[in-house]
């Protein structure tokens, strides 16, 4: 049975599964949601609800930061885009990389 933790109990869709359970809850093992590489939940950041992670991932070739240069300037352009199916993106929550299959 694949267990699940909810960084942001206000955005269900949200929730990162918990890949290695610890007393400590700061020291669990999540997949996240965003690149999809295994972190500790207390290394994740947060971003207007949106859950990501240092971990280095490769985009178009180049080496990147999941949280920094990646999901942050998304959730922002999303965020706060003229563009209806982009705002909607973001309302939805569709804007990881790796859970919501975003190539961009």
């Amino acid at each position: 049975m694949i267990k699940y933790i909810n960084p942001n109990i206000l955005n269900e869709g949200n929730q990162m599964e918990l890949i290695q359970d610890n007393e400590n809850p700061m020291k669990r093992v999540v997949r996240c949601n965003n690149c999809g590489l295994p972190t500790e939940y207390g290394m994740t950041r947060m971003c207007s609800g949106f859950v990501g992670c240092d971990n280095k991932i490769k985009v178009n070739g180049k080496k990147i930061e999941c949280y920094f240069d990646d999901l942050m300037p998304r959730v922002m352009k999303y965020k706060n885009s003229d563009n209806e199916k982009e705002r909607s993106l973001y309302r939805t929550g569709k804007v990881y990389r790796w859970r919501d299959n975003i190539k961009e």
